[in-house]
């Protein structure tokens, strides 16, 4: 079973399209066809990324439903224990997070809407960087 660690961005899609293919990466794991890792600080960045009322406002939804979403998220996700002494790789903050997560999490790829930011350090790591529909369509293979 697959093994992913998700950019902020693709969790704040997946809120703005719950029809796109970051959601489907969220069904694909309630369904056990892979695994979502996170850790406390990649999860900080997302409910940072989610909760910003002008992000969810246009879309008509209200706090309480962010909320209920990044609960379910919490939920589904594996946490990842990281390890302060990892030395920055990126000068990205928010990709660092998911390469650390997915790196101490032996996850098989990081699926992010950015890969350029993160293709080669996650090279060095022996892990893959997928987009969303890459891993949608990987997981439809299982």
């Amino acid at each position: 079973m697959e093994r992913y660690v998700l950019d902020a961005r693709v969790v704040r899609a997946a809120l703005c399209d719950p029809d796109g293919h970051s959601a489907a990466l969220l069904s694909h794991a309630l369904a056990d066809q892979s695994v979502l890792l996170t850790s406390y600080p990649l999860f900080t960045e997302y409910e940072a990324q989610c909760m910003r009322p002008a992000m969810w406002g246009p879309m008509g939804l209200l706090a309480w439903q962010v909320g209920d979403y990044l609960d379910g998220l919490a939920a589904l996700m594996r946490v990842v224990r990281v390890s302060a002494a990892w030395l920055p790789k990126l000068k990205d903050v928010v990709a660092e997070l998911a390469l650390v997560t997915a790196v101490q999490g032996d996850a098989d790829a990081i699926v992010s809407l950015d890969a350029a930011t993160l293709a080669d350090a996650a090279h060095r790591f022996d892990i893959e960087v997928l987009t969303p529909q890459q891993a949608v369509a990987r997981g439809a293979h299982v």
